[in-house]
């Protein structure tokens, strides 16, 4: 028998200059609801187990993209000789 675990965790993303950054923030276990019991029972044992994790945290977090972010793909267009060569086979 596992007592019930509730988990919430929370992030907040934001762009920064001119879309070429994004600073977050996570903060996990917000409600510290981690802890959970464990019992069992067999043949003329009764166990139980508490377990009391403490797996709070917070992360800062920041990306930055260098070079041109406004380069298109680089994406080949077939000619018509190419999809009729490529549908033969």
């Amino acid at each position: 028998d596992v007592s019930t675990r509730i988990l919430t965790d929370l992030t907040v993303k934001k762009t920064i200059f001119k879309n070429k950054a994004t600073l977050s923030l996570a903060l996990s276990d917000l409600l510290n609801e981690q802890d959970f019991r464990v019992a069992s029972k067999y043949i003329n044992q009764d166990n139980s187990r508490y377990f009391n994790q403490d797996n709070r945290y917070i992360k800062l977090g920041f990306s930055y993209r260098f070079g041109n972010t406004t380069l298109k793909s680089n994406e080949r267009t077939k000619t018509s000789d190419e999809i009729d060569r490529l549908e033969k086979n």
